[in-house]
């Protein structure tokens, strides 16, 4: 979005819901974002709020007796909410509030109310099209709800495809999101990977031709593995699927594999030793390299003339 032309960085206001790491803050400070902490920031709060916030008090306090532990919970961070993005608001003047897929949450209701005040359009982006698949394939009744979609309420709805989104009978569209006007732009991450292709050279590319990589006689094939483990797949699922890929390297003399994998290695010793072990088998063979978490899935997509993922990846 921050193409330097329709926005420039100056004109944008990078805002984290959780404490940055000196990594992070060090990737924006080159892209010449300011980033802010709204929930980390002593702000001053207008005289009007603190009123706001006092006049809600007594009815939490009567909540923590007469309804469930969640109802108090609720209020006691509509309280806090209201007083952070109070004080942030007067701080800050936005004309647009554009957030990411992460936002499922009742908490961004009373903060969208506030910057719908303040005169601020809300964009809601979905990185993602596998809902439909994961939740619908139900053999028996309705499908298995996900309450976090009922608390969407947004003025703009950015998606991938009209056919997953907004049509009435759509996964999505079961729990009544309150969104203004929905907009299909495609695959949000082609145009990164698009970048990236055309800048020729990367940082990952060198990596593989270090491991022994030919460009000009093999072929790139890239694996991407899965963080989730229970009811979508079970460990056991994975060494298979790290098995697979080893026979097709054994087979096809001219693949090279590059391997991205979800979460730090150490995360997947800890829950699955036996996938891990299947990694490292896989990790000594002379055409395949393990890139780590931290390198990113669109240089990857960019590099590798296949991609194979499992889900839910």
């Amino acid at each position: 979005m921050v193409d330097g032309r329709t926005v420039r960085a100056e004109e944008a206001l990078f805002i984290a819901h959780f404490a940055l790491s000196g990594a992070q803050r060090a990737v924006l400070d080159r892209l010449g974002f300011e980033a802010v902490e709204p929930y980390a920031m002593a702000l001053p709060v207008p005289p009007s709020a603190w009123r706001g916030a006092a006049a809600a008090v007594p009815r939490v306090l009567r909540s923590l007796w007469s309804a469930p532990l969640w109802a108090a919970e609720v209020g006691v961070y509509a309280v806090k909410d209201f007083l952070i993005w109070t004080a942030f608001l007067e701080r800050f003047q936005l004309r647009e509030f554009i957030t990411y897929d992460a936002e499922y949450s009742f908490r961004q209701n009373l903060r969208n109310a506030l910057l719908k005040r303040e005169g601020a359009r809300t964009w809601f982006y979905a990185a993602t099209v596998n809902v439909e698949s994961l939740y619908m394939a139900r053999r028996r009744g309705v499908p298995a709800p996900q309450p976090l979609y009922g608390y969407l309420e947004y003025d703009l709805f950015v998606g991938w495809a009209p056919d997953l989104w907004p049509a009435p009978r759509t996964y999505f569209h079961l729990h009544r999101p309150r969104i203004g006007r929905y907009v299909f732009v495609g695959c949000l991450w082609a145009e990164q990977i698009l970048a990236l292709r055309e800048a020729g050279e990367t940082p990952l590319l060198r990596r593989l031709r270090e491991a022994g990589y030919d460009p000009g006689r093999q072929k790139l094939v890239a694996a991407f593995d899965c963080s989730f483990l229970g009811a979508l797949n079970s460990g056991r699922d994975g060494v298979r699927y790290a098995g697979g890929l080893r026979r097709f390297l054994d087979e096809h003399d001219d693949v090279f594999l590059v391997w991205k994998e979800k979460q730090p290695r150490a995360w997947t010793e800890a829950r699955h030793p036996e996938r891990a072990a299947a990694y490292r088998s896989l990790e000594r063979h002379p055409r395949c390299l393990f890139t780590g978490p931290e390198v990113s899935a669109a240089e990857v997509l960019a590099l590798c003339g296949l991609a194979v993922s499992f889900p839910f990846t």
